[in-house]
C-alpha cells in the first residue's frame, strides 16, 4: 500500500469501474474523488543480474501506468510501461550481492515482490596454463613427476587458489588437485606416464565457479 489518496469532505459513497479506478463522493464538498487503481506486481525477468547494475528486466503485473521501479531501495532506470500498464521495462540499478526487494509504485499504491531479484558478482574470466610433461623416450623415463597447470584470473591478474583442476589425457581421467597460493594445482604423473605418451599430451580442465569462467590447457610432451 502506499500513501493514504486525500479524497473530498466527509466521503459517503465508493463505486469500483471496471478499469479498477475508484470513485469516491463526498457530501459536504459536493464533488467526487478518483483515486487510480492498486498496482499488481507478478514477475520479473530475468531474476538475477550483476552487482553493477545495468541489466535489462521486464516486469509483468497490473495497473502499472506511470510506474516507479526499485530495486532493493535503489530506482531503476529507462523504465518504460506499455500502454496497457501491464508491462514494464528497466535497466537495473547497481547493488549488493544477495537478493533485493522489487518494487513498483504508482498515484494508485505500490507492490512490491519480496527478494524478487538477485544481485551475483559479475564474472571474471580465467586463464589455465598447463606445463609440459618432461620424457626421454628411450627408455620412457620421468624427469619431472608432476603434471602441474597454473589458474589466474584475467580481470585482478591474480592467482586463483583453492580450485580444483581436473587432469586427464584422452578420455582418461587421471586425477584431480586443488590450486595453492600461487594458483597451481600438482597431480603426480608417474604411474600415468605411459597413457600421457600414448595420447601425445595431457589436458587440464578448471569447470568454473559462479565468479569464475571456465578455461582449459594442453599440456605436450618435451622429450629432451
Amino acid at each position: 500500500m502506499g500513501a493514504p489518496i486525500p479524497v473530498g469532505t466527509n466521503p459517503f459513497a465508493v463505486a469500483v469501474a471496471p478499469n479498477g479506478k475508484i470513485y469516491v463522493t463526498s457530501q459536504a464538498s459536493n464533488d467526487v474523488s478518483v483515486i487510480p487503481p492498486f498496482p499488481t506486481l507478478t514477475s520479473i525477468s530475468p531474476n538475477q543480474g550483476s552487482t553493477t547494475g545495468g541489466t535489462p528486466v521486464t516486469l509483468l503485473g497490473t495497473n502499472l501506468t506511470g510506474a516507479t521501479v526499485t530495486i532493493g531501495g535503489n530506482p531503476a532506470t529507462g523504465v518504460d510501461v506499455n500502454p496497457g500498464g501491464t508491462a514494464i521495462h528497466a535497466i537495473t540499478p547497481a547493488g549488493a550481492p544477495g537478493p533485493a526487494t522489487v518494487t513498483v509504485t504508482t498515484d494508485g499504491g505500490c507492490a512490491s515482490l519480496v527478494n524478487g531479484f538477485t544481485y551475483v558478482s559479475p564474472s571474471h574470466a580465467t586463464s589455465l596454463t598447463a606445463t609440459p610433461a618432461l620424457a626421454k623416450l628411450f627408455p620412457p623415463h620421468v624427469y619431472f613427476p608432476f603434471l602441474t597447470a597454473t589458474l589466474k584470473d584475467l580481470v585482478t591478474g591474480l592467482p586463483v587458489p583453492g580450485q580444483t583442476i581436473t587432469f586427464k589425457t584422452g578420455t582418461q581421467v587421471l586425477g584431480t588437485a586443488l590450486t595453492d597460493a600461487q594458483g597451481t594445482a600438482k597431480l603426480d604423473e608417474t604411474l600415468s606416464f605411459p597413457l600421457i605418451l600414448a595420447h601425445g599430451g595431457y589436458d587440464a580442465t578448471f569447470a568454473g565457479t559462479g565468479t569464475l569462467l571456465p578455461s582449459s590447457a594442453h599440456g605436450e610432451i618435451l622429450t629432451p
